[in-house]
């Protein structure tokens, strides 16, 4: 499936760009199913709110990185990296 017609999972957890968006439409009824998992679960999301997609001038945050039990490692920090990955999504690093 081409990444234009591919669903996005969004919530303002870990996307503000998507404040305002419609309760009804289907990326943020995705996202809102996975805050339940993660609530339910007691996970950690590491992302930071920086965008992780970019396409024409459309940007966002639908890469969730989430864990569990990794704080007990110490300081865990999540970026993107600015790489050329022939891809709209960047590379994310997780330092642990």
């Amino acid at each position: 499936m081409s990444d234009s017609r591919r669903q996005q999972l969004r919530a303002t957890l870990w996307d503000d760009k998507s404040i305002g968006i419609s309760p009804y439409c289907t990326s943020i009824k995705m996202g809102n199913l996975l805050e339940k998992i993660i609530t339910k679960h007691c996970l950690q999301i590491h992302n930071n709110g920086i965008c992780t997609y970019h396409s024409g001038n459309n940007s966002s945050a639908p890469d969730v990185t989430i864990s569990a039990g990794l704080s007990v490692y110490g300081n865990i920090t999540w970026s993107v990296v600015d790489e050329d990955l022939k891809s709209p999504h960047d590379a994310i690093v997780i330092d642990i």
